[in-house]
């Protein structure tokens, strides 16, 4: 399976951590802003001496570091939903741990408190498990906590407008992670699952060999060019799949550099194929993003 995280094609630029605070005597937050970052990994309270923020579009990332280097880098949204946090420890013989890929809004409390557009301050707390296996909830992890109120830059994306979103029974919903898999057709076909920091995750299916602008119309039995929706199982821990018909539509490819981006829009009506009487409404959707490298 290859992993294709949602932010990481929204940002060009690498986020790296200053050592150093910046002290330039202005106060660019506003007359009551106080940059801060508080950050307890373990049990114990990191000495953080460096954090940076940058906002492209609706997207946001942060990233902090200690006199040791050991480093937090958090992924999410202008809407406070949550992408992905993780974080690395200075020695590189301990491994990394991440927040837990599906449904990650219950396995991780991401509180955003506040974005001020005007004088670029992102406000957040946040609290939970990290994990070394983001798939895995059985595998070894680190609890965190802290808080964070810092500047952000505004960085320019390379590809502007990259979205996955919808209406999901009328309310708005966000794609933050994603990644990819093959269909269940032909070869050519593959299915990018748009994962949101609830419950539910998107997945739309496409065909190399069709992917010309057009309308597609699906059924459950269709395997190409489709879209549907999956629940997570909080029992189970696995989403379970509904049954779609609706329309899909290819407004256009585009190329930038080695990177193909497919945008369009999709609706439809789900139905869980084990209890018909539930049903998801799936309107307003639309998607601008990479579908090859």
């Amino acid at each position: 399976m290859k992993k294709l995280h949602f932010f990481a094609c929204l940002f060009v630029t690498v986020l790296t951590v200053s050592c150093a605070s910046d002290d330039s005597g202005e106060n660019p937050g506003g007359e009551n802003f106080q940059s801060s970052f508080e950050y307890v990994s373990g049990g114990s309270t990191m000495n953080i001496i460096g954090s940076q923020a940058s906002k492209s579009g609706n997207s946001m990332a942060v990233v902090a570091a200690d006199a040791e280097g050991n480093s937090i880098q958090f992924e999410f949204d202008k809407f406070g939903n949550l992408g992905a946090v993780s974080a690395s420890p200075a020695d590189f013989e301990l491994p990394s741990v991440y927040s837990h890929q599906n449904f990650s809004g219950h396995y991780f409390t991401f509180n955003l408190i506040a974005i001020d557009e005007v004088n670029k301050t992102v406000k957040a707390t946040f609290s939970g498990k990290l994990y070394e296996d983001d798939e895995d909830l059985n595998s070894d992890f680190t609890e965190i906590s802290g808080s964070f109120w810092i500047n952000y830059t505004e960085v320019t994306p390379t590809v502007p407008g990259l979205e996955v979103s919808a209406k999901i029974d009328g309310n708005d919903w966000y794609s933050t992670n994603s990644y990819t898999t093959n269909g269940t057709g032909n070869w050519s076909t593959f299915i990018h699952h748009e994962l949101g920091d609830d419950e539910y995750k998107i997945m739309l299916g496409f065909d190399d060999e069709n992917m010309s602008a057009g309308i597609h119309t699906f059924t459950p039995a269709t395997e190409t060019i489709y879209a549907t929706i999956a629940k997570y199982n909080l029992e189970t821990k696995m989403y379970e799949k509904f049954d779609a018909t609706g329309t899909l539509e290819i407004t256009g490819t585009e190329t930038f550099g080695i990177i193909t981006i497919v945008s369009g829009t999709y609706s439809f009506t789900a139905v869980n194929p084990n209890d018909s009487s539930e049903t998801i409404q799936v309107t307003n959707g639309k998607f601008k993003s990479v579908y090859s490298w």
